[in-house]
């Protein structure tokens, strides 16, 4: 009994974060004239910057702050994702809700990238990675948006 408890226990391991982790995150309101927060994890380095509507995506933001995140920090971020079942999510639907907020976060992990977005409604797989990611930068770089208003932290990094 107890060979299966530690059987599990590997089958859930996540294993070292690949050295080619790449994540950039950005949320906010989705009204055209508000700028939105983003996060890009590069290694152990968090960038954070303003992102003006025109933009959005793939566009430049204006740097605002950096952080080193620790490497068990850092492992911490990737089990997340791996454990939220983010790189095999399927994008959710959009709803028609025109205005309220958006997340996307993209994720590049041994020569794979995924992007997931959401608009105005929770997604659990992006919504973990977030609220996981918010837990580890300063207050004032955390992204923000109307699915994860009033969530529960998740649990402290070990």
């Amino acid at each position: 009994m107890l060979w299966l408890a530690l059987l599990g226990a590997v089958a859930l391991a996540a294993g070292p974060v690949p050295p080619d982790f790449h994540l950039v995150a950005e949320a906010g309101p989705r009204l055209p004239w508000k700028a939105v927060r983003r996060v890009e994890v590069t290694g152990t380095a968090a960038a954070f910057s303003t992102v003006a509507i025109a933009d959005r995506g793939p566009g430049t933001g204006t740097p605002t702050g950096s952080a080193t995140l620790s490497a068990s920090a850092l492992q911490c971020l990737y089990d997340e994702i791996l454990a939220a079942g983010f790189s095999t999510a399927t994008q959710p639907a959009f709803n028609t809700v025109q205005d309220g907020s958006y997340a996307e976060v993209t994720v590049t992990a041994n020569g794979t990238t995924t992007r997931i977005e959401t608009r105005s409604a929770p997604f659990a797989p992006l919504d973990r990675v977030v609220l996981r990611l918010n837990g580890l930068i300063p207050g004032a770089a955390q992204l923000h948006y109307d699915a994860i208003t009033g969530a529960a932290a998740l649990p402290a990094c070990p």
